[in-house]
């Protein structure tokens, strides 16, 4: 089957199906993501609850985020969907395309955005957690070994107090380097 001919079968379900039924198999897809999602959260906060109340905690605050996350590619896709729906109404294919094609750029472009901005948070917790004298996140007890409060350590000033700035505390944990 050729190009032509699937743009013909598919203009003609659009405009030839029942609305009802239309609605229905357009919309599945849509219920179905979001439902593999909901379980999705519900299963982790069940596991995650198991270890901790923060933990359980940590796993709603992400919830939310990834919430907004969704919300920004189904406005996207929402927004985008409908001036492609007119322009593929008015037989207008290049102009539907070149919405489908901004919209796609656009959300890629709203995705790295986003992981750029998480790594950036990433790195700045890290270093704030180096300066804040914060346990090591990587590593259970690694900042709390014997080296630690050795001699050295204490004639450096940092006696017991579990506190490295800048290199020391990547030193102390090189996951975190």
């Amino acid at each position: 089957m050729t190009q032509q001919d699937r743009t013909v079968v598919q203009y003609h379900k659009m405009t030839e199906t029942p609305i009802p039924r239309l609605i229905l198999s357009l919309a599945a897809p849509t219920i179905l993501s979001m439902l593999i999602t909901s379980i999705y959260n519900l299963a982790d906060t069940f596991f995650v609850g198991r270890i901790s109340t923060s933990a359980s905690g940590a796993v709603g605050v992400v919830s939310s985020l990834m919430a907004i996350i969704q919300a920004l590619g189904f406005m996207l896709g929402h927004g985008s969907g409908t001036i492609i729906s007119r322009r593929l109404g008015s037989q207008d294919t290049h102009a539907a395309t070149r919405f489908a094609s901004t919209s796609f750029f656009t959300a890629l472009a709203f995705g790295v955005v986003l992981a750029v901005g998480a790594q950036c948070s990433k790195a700045r917790r890290r270093q704030a957690r180096s300066w804040q004298g914060l346990p090591c996140p990587h590593t259970a007890g690694c900042c709390s070994s014997p080296d630690w409060r050795s001699s050295a350590g204490r004639q450096a000033g940092w006696g017991g107090r579990r506190r490295r700035h800048g290199a020391e505390w990547f030193r102390c944990c090189p996951a975190a380097s």
